[in-house]
């Protein structure tokens, strides 16, 4: 049970990780877009949220999560979770500023902070699931 406990940490500090990273790219494309070349936020955050999203996936499949199983089948549910994600984050950013007149880049990490967690948990037993046939035959116990 310990060691169980101690692979939950090291999964939720690799996933951290892994986000802030995600979310730093994301930041720093939607700031420098809006900022230098004058683009309106909404569509600087959109390409940093697909940019990031990509990035998010493949570092969170390798090193968060160490997925083994089916590719194809992870990346569609990651592309559910993304439009989703998507979808929610850029209207609640959008909601933010022009409702609560909220400056864009706070926007964007209080939505950040509250996505983090539910990303967490979908990710793990959704996204990355890892098929029981397939951790049995490359010798993983599950």
């Amino acid at each position: 049970m310990e060691q169980k406990k101690k692979r939950w940490y090291v999964k939720i500090e690799d996933f951290s990780f892994v986000g802030i990273v995600s979310f730093l790219v994301q930041f720093i494309i939607t700031v420098f877009l809006t900022e230098t070349l004058k683009s309106p936020y909404y569509i600087s955050f959109g390409l940093g949220i697909i940019i990031s999203s990509i990035i998010n996936f493949f570092l969170n499949k390798k090193y968060t999560f160490g997925f083994h199983s089916n590719i194809a089948k992870s990346i569609d549910r990651f592309i559910v979770l993304e439009v989703f994600n998507v979808i929610f984050n850029w209207a609640a950013v959008i909601l933010f500023v022009e409702v609560f007149h909220i400056n864009y880049m706070a926007s964007i990490i209080i939505i950040a902070i509250i996505l983090s967690a539910v990303n967490f948990v979908t990710e793990d037993f959704w996204v990355f699931r890892e098929d029981k046939e397939v951790l049995a035959e490359k010798g993983f116990r599950h």
